[in-house]
C-alpha cells in the first residue's frame, strides 16, 4: 500500500461532490478529456483551511471510477480533488512496495497494484489526447 497523507493538517472548510449531467461541453480536471452534454460528471468544490480560494473541478464518470477504485485498493478514502488524481496514482507508482524478482529476466518488476495504476494513467492520457486531436 502507498502511503498517501490524505489528513491536510489545515483541515478542510467544505468539500462537495455533486453529480451532474453536462449541459455544455466541459473538460474533465483529471485527464483533460472532453465531457459532452448529456454525459454524466461529477462536479467538485472543496477548499482547505490553508487556501485563499475554494477549489472548483470537473470528473468525467471514467475518472471518477478510476478514482473510486483507486481509492478502495488503498485503502484510503475513495477522493481527492480532480486534478490531483495523476498525482496521488503516479505516488504510490513511485513507492512501489510489492516489487518482485523475475528470475527469467533477471530483473524486478512492479506489483500487480502499480500495473494497474499505470494503465489507469495511460487510460487518462488517451482521453486527454482524444480531445487534444479533436481540438481544431
Amino acid at each position: 500500500m502507498c502511503e498517501i497523507d490524505w489528513d491536510s493538517d489545515s483541515g478542510m472548510k467544505f468539500w462537495n461532490d455533486d453529480r451532474r449531467t453536462a449541459r455544455k461541453m466541459y473538460r474533465c480536471d483529471a485527464c483533460g478529456g472532453a465531457i459532452e452534454p448529456g454525459q454524466k460528471y461529477i462536479r467538485h468544490s472543496s477548499m482547505s483551511g490553508d487556501c485563499d480560494a475554494p477549489t472548483d473541478e470537473k470528473l468525467c464518470a471514467p475518472c471518477d471510477a478510476l478514482m473510486v477504485e483507486f481509492g478502495s485498493v488503498e485503502g484510503h478514502p475513495p477522493r481527492t480533488t480532480p486534478g490531483s488524481l495523476d498525482a496521488y496514482i503516479g505516488e504510490c507508482i513511485d513507492n512501489d512496495d510489492e516489487q518482485t524478482y523475475d528470475e527469467a529476466k533477471d530483473e524486478f518488476v512492479p506489483g500487480p497494484k502499480v500495473v494497474r495504476w499505470r494503465a489507469m494513467l495511460d487510460e487518462m492520457k488517451e482521453r486527454r489526447a482524444a480531445r487534444k486531436a479533436a481540438t481544431p
